[in-house]
């Protein structure tokens, strides 16, 4: 082998001018090749670190209502977060992401802005501290300023915002919004940082304090719009995470522990919703036929239901309104829940102390003051999986299924307006499934330049068999030679297959070193996009290229076996010359 090897070189060195040829084409096609799959994942690697991982996490946990998707409201975000922390070892931030989207007015001119929370105390591991201080790299003032005492409504905005809206350091500048309820809000805030971005796409959020825009949207102290999930690896842990927290959010039973009037004092009852569907309806129908009322009055989007007992025990009849009320979870006052009753049933399915309300006003009640822990007097009342009942009464929560897509995440939310849920509906993904679109369009940039160059090296091999054709000819008199002092055909073969071999390995090789001075060159270049939505693919005005090991080793890979394939053939037929024939060759 050792001799075939140094046969191959000396026959590659022998035919200088026309290997240099053939090896500046394929430096060529693999300079390209590396150039583009380098700069389409720089934009993969731009977009997930520098826009996705921000605005959406590595794992997100996010939550609508009634499939208003403006209505963003993680009802138990403390409860949750201590879920995620307890449970998962890779996680290493967990934050709100609380932001409106509002009109900003400054000196002569306004904007559009998005009016951002945030938390000056969260803690982040040092990798994400650092992309963090390098998107919002302060120019005047510092994020703390946002907690600074006897300032009205701290403001940090970006560069190109605060020019734009003549603003600088002390202005007010105010705000006009909506918060979750759909209801204007205006307020005023004091502008005490400004940032300049490292991309396009951040220029528009400003930044308040956290607590402070949770009162302005709307939003109680425990509650949050989504869950932001930071994770130690992004592309190990990050499904790992999600599929996991996909089971520990499994709901629990939506139930009211209350107490109602009775004839004898206050009696303790367990409030239950139940479905608004079609199919639940008809369930709840069979299930638990009524004793008085029509099935279609009780059982209905508006209906409540109680049982034949407590009717007697309370004195409440068909039409009565009761207010049942209730301990809180986290709020000081009592919550109320307010009903018709419009349905008496029997006493021999569910217990008799539980009162079956539709989710539209059950849930309003709910979430408009989450319910303290039940007791296990009342927990001992809740129908367990030999219920068919069960499957019309719903959960605390709704929890979505894990999207594979951002299709899959469309589709989800078609379903969701349809459905028209009433309890919150909770979906976990990832940055990945989220944002797969841009995966999706780093995998047709390549796709397509691996065509095309796959295309312009189909030329350059046509070249490399006409060449080895005319080597194998000129050299015919030598093979001849060799075959006639005992070389083996196979090694005949193997050397015209070797030389070429060596000849795409050093042409690829000065491919892939000009590749990497080409990105060098080209990511020092200043580029102006100005308001071109094509700067969200710039880092600080310059292009990004991020090369990878595997592309970079397996389209050189991929180039030398393209002409170790080519090379066979004619090899071949030159190994199978008649050592004879070969030297009676002449020209």
């Amino acid at each position: 082998m050792k001799l075939i090897l140094s046969i191959a070189l000396r026959n590659l060195l022998r035919q200088k001018r026309r290997n240099i040829l053939l090896g500046i084409a394929i430096a060529f096609g693999t300079f390209i090749l590396i150039l583009t799959n380098s700069f389409s994942h720089g934009i993969t690697d731009t977009m997930f670190k520098r826009i996705v991982a921000i605005t959406y996490g590595n794992v997100n946990i996010s939550a609508t209502e009634n499939g208003n998707f403006e209505r963003q409201i993680v009802h138990e975000g403390d409860r949750i977060k201590r879920i995620i922390r307890e449970n998962n070892p890779e996680v290493t931030a967990v934050q709100e992401a609380i932001g409106v989207f509002g009109q900003a007015i400054g000196n002569g001119r306004s904007d559009i802005v998005m009016i951002v929370g945030v938390n000056i105390h969260d803690t982040l591991a040092p990798e994400d501290q650092k992309n963090m201080e390098e998107n919002f790299a302060m120019v005047e003032g510092r994020f703390e300023d946002l907690e600074a005492p006897g300032i009205a409504n701290p403001l940090i905005i970006s560069k190109e915002k605060a020019e734009y809206l003549n603003l600088k350091m002390g202005d007010v500048v105010k705000a006009r919004f909506r918060d979750i309820n759909g209801q204007n809000q205006a307020a005023s805030f004091t502008v005490v940082g400004v940032f300049q971005p490292t991309n396009f796409f951040m220029s528009m959020p400003v930044f308040v304090d956290q607590k402070i825009v949770k009162r302005l949207a709307g939003y109680k102290p425990y509650e949050a719009g989504q869950l932001m999930i930071n994770v130690k690896d992004p592309v190990k842990d990050a499904v790992i995470v999600a599929d996991r927290l996909q089971k520990l959010l499994k709901p629990g039973p939506a139930a009211i522990g209350c107490t109602i009037g009775c004839k004898v004092g206050p009696a303790p009852a367990l409030v239950l919703p139940f479905k608004s569907d079609t199919v639940s309806l008809k369930l709840c129908r069979k299930e638990l036929p009524l004793v008085m009322g029509a099935p279609d009055t009780g059982y209905s989007r508006t209906g409540a239901v109680i049982s034949k007992t407590m009717a007697r025990e309370s004195g409440l009849s068909l039409g009565d309104t009761c207010v049942v009320r209730y301990s809180s979870k986290y709020d000081a006052e009592e919550g109320r829940l307010k009903f018709i009753v419009k349905g008496i049933r029997g006493d021999s399915v569910l217990d008799s102390r539980i009162i079956l309300v539709n989710e539209r006003d059950f849930y309003k009640a709910y979430y408009g003051n989450l319910p303290a822990f039940l007791p296990d007097s009342l927990r001992t009342l809740l129908p367990d999986s030999s219920f068919k009942v069960l499957d019309a009464i719903p959960g605390e929560w709704t929890l979505l299924r894990r999207i594979s897509s951002s299709e899959d995440l469309m589709k989800l939310y078609k379903e969701i307006s349809k459905n028209k849920w009433r309890s919150t509906q909770v979906s976990v993904s990832t940055m990945y499934e989220g944002a797969s679109a841009i995966i999706k369009l780093e995998y047709a940039l390549n796709l397509i330049t691996l065509v095309c160059v796959m295309v312009l090296f189909c030329i350059i091999l046509i070249g490399v068999i006409n060449t080895l054709r005319m080597t194998i000819r000129e050299r015919t008199r030598e093979i001849g030679t060799i075959r006639a002092i005992g070389m083996q055909k196979k090694d005949v073969r193997n050397t015209f297959i070797a030389e070429t071999v060596f000849l795409a390995i050093f042409a690829s090789a000065a491919g892939t070193v000009l590749a990497f001075i080409g990105m060098r060159l080209l990511s020092l270049i200043n580029i102006n996009a100005g308001d071109n939505p094509m700067a969200m693919l710039l880092v600080s005005g310059h292009l990004v290229f991020v090369p990878t090991v595997i592309a970079v080793i397996g389209y050189n890979a991929l180039i030398w076996a393209i002409a170790g394939a080519t090379a066979f053939f004619p090899s071949r037929k030159a190994a199978n010359m008649s050592a004879c024939e070969a030297l009676r060759h002449y020209e």
